[in-house]
């Protein structure tokens, strides 16, 4: 990876990827988390395929 792809993310916001790569989603799709500092509850953005695994994680 080169480097000025790296970008660092604020702390309100987590990225996931789900473990279905594939030609539509590269390396898996992208599950975006945000929560705002001192909130219960968070927005998912795209929550992926049904696997158990990264449905767990997002609900982490």
């Amino acid at each position: 990876m080169v480097a000025a792809e790296v970008e660092q993310l604020p702390g309100w916001v987590t990225l996931l990827r789900a473990p279905n790569p594939g030609p539509m989603t590269l390396d898996g799709t992208n599950t975006w988390v945000l929560r705002a500092p001192g909130e219960e509850f968070a927005v998912v953005i795209d929550p992926g395929p049904l696997d158990e695994g990264h449905l767990a994680r997002i609900a982490g």
